[in-house]
């Protein structure tokens, strides 16, 4: 497998689709280099792979983005739509520019049974993209159809009626790290930088998405609203009005909350349009949630703001977020008992924790009792009950220097990660 990075100042000639084809520019990794695509940008990221397609030199880049690392796995040769341009209307035979995602594949085999033999042309497969985006219906773009695909070998015109066409034999080449969803950034040139203007760029796009997500955790509506398109449009048609009076509202209803944001990847445009592509823990008291999330930016006045978002449930994997976020709780909560720092135990419960000052009573004078204290926990077990409840039980084995007590203790608490409070805490032995 060719390795590939890039070398700013020299172009090496790649292969050639067609020998009526100029010569197409292909960047060349050369030891020492430390050259890194801007358009392709992530914070965390688990491992996955990205296209990034330049419409003018014609050339397909195949990266593996993992954590905050960039690694461009190998580049083609493509073909791109008979006229120049940003596509805007249906048969204008352009390639669109923007962030879009495979949306599902087609062997020729399927093609040929659809299509009859027209299909030929697309050659062996195809990944249909998802133009429009939102940004595209924003701007009231029509067309739809838009894929990567493969090449008829006897194809005669070096131009496609706007979607990506690539050689067979490289689209085989790729399909091993292609996968439905995968991000394709389409371009007229990549923005190629040295490893110091990239960092540069990428914290202040997460600069930026953190300030929009830290406004909105903390409530704080008209920083949250200088982040906001004036042009928003959801899907659905809400507008940005209708979409800050309700989150104005939100803020106000349910003050404390708390959203966690991992996976980021950043997806750019040149200067035009930004994609954050993240995952996302909510947690207020009305509701627990885990999704993906696409928040779209444009371009207004020399600054990026959200023009859509896109939300993809991901409750699934709520569960293996939170359990390690629950037993951490737990165990902190289970070292403060066994330190015996009443204050730092009687932290862990709620205001509304029936009795909690008679509880203080009842422990306090065990605390200050000489001796050591351990707690030892297992079978631990736990459900949501509804908003940002959480009930709790295990079995607890208590020793001290006086007393051997074994049992199953059932707690109830609410909040959010880092801020849960125990409501209620029941005890029955065994």
């Amino acid at each position: 497998m060719r390795k590939l990075l890039f070398v700013l100042s020299a172009l090496i000639t790649a292969h050639s689709l067609y020998a009526a084809e100029a010569a197409v520019p292909v960047a060349k990794k050369t030891a020492g280099n430390d050259i890194f695509i801007e358009n392709v940008m992530s914070l965390g990221a688990n491992e996955h792979f990205t296209i990034v397609v330049e419409k003018i030199p014609r050339t397909l880049y195949l990266l593996k983005i993992k954590g905050d690392s960039q690694e461009v796995i190998d580049n083609f040769s493509v073909l791109t739509g008979k006229n120049d341009g940003n596509k805007s209307l249906r048969g204008d035979e352009r390639t669109p520019e923007g962030v879009y995602y495979t949306v599902s594949y087609m062997d020729q085999a399927t093609m040929l049974r659809l299509w009859g033999d027209i299909a030929a042309r697309y050659g062996t497969g195809a990944y249909p993209i998802s133009y429009p985006n939102p940004i595209d219906r924003i701007r009231k773009k029509t067309g739809s159809g838009i894929w990567l695909h493969g090449l008829d070998p006897e194809r005669q015109k070096p131009v496609t009626e706007g979607c990506v066409g690539i050689q067979n034999a490289d689209l085989e080449r790729i399909k091993p790290y292609m996968s439905i969803g995968m991000p394709a950034v389409i371009i007229d040139n990549a923005s190629f930088m040295t490893k110091e203007r990239y960092m540069v760029s990428r914290n202040e796009q997460i600069a930026r998405l953190k300030s929009f997500i830290s406004a909105w955790n903390s409530g704080d509506y008209n920083i949250f609203k200088s982040h906001v398109h004036p042009e928003y449009s959801s899907y659905a048609g809400v507008t940005a009005k209708a979409y800050l009076e309700k989150k104005r509202s939100l803020m106000s209803i349910y003050p404390e909350k708390s959203i966690e944001i991992d996976n980021v990847n950043i997806y750019k445009q040149s200067g035009y349009t930004l994609v954050y592509d993240f995952d996302q823990f909510y947690c207020a008291p009305n509701m627990v949630t885990f999704n993906n999330k696409r928040i779209y930016l444009e371009n207004d006045n020399s600054t990026f703001k959200v023009i859509s978002e896109e939300i993809r449930s991901k409750q699934n994997q709520l569960r293996p977020y939170m359990e390690p976020k629950i037993m951490q709780f737990l165990n902190e909560w289970k070292r403060a008992w066994e330190s015996k720092d009443i204050e730092k135990y009687m932290a862990y419960y709620s205001s509304r924790f029936p009795g909690l000052k008679k509880w203080r009573e009842i422990k306090e004078p065990v605390f200050t009792k000489p001796g050591r204290i351990r707690i030892n926990i297992k079978d631990v077990k736990w459900n949501m009950l509804g908003g940002n409840r959480i009930q709790i039980t295990f079995s607890q084995d208590y020793t001290s220097d006086s007393l051997t007590d074994r049992g199953n203790k059932r707690l109830i608490i609410a909040g959010c990660p880092g801020s849960y409070k125990i409501e209620s805490e029941d005890w029955s032995t065994r």
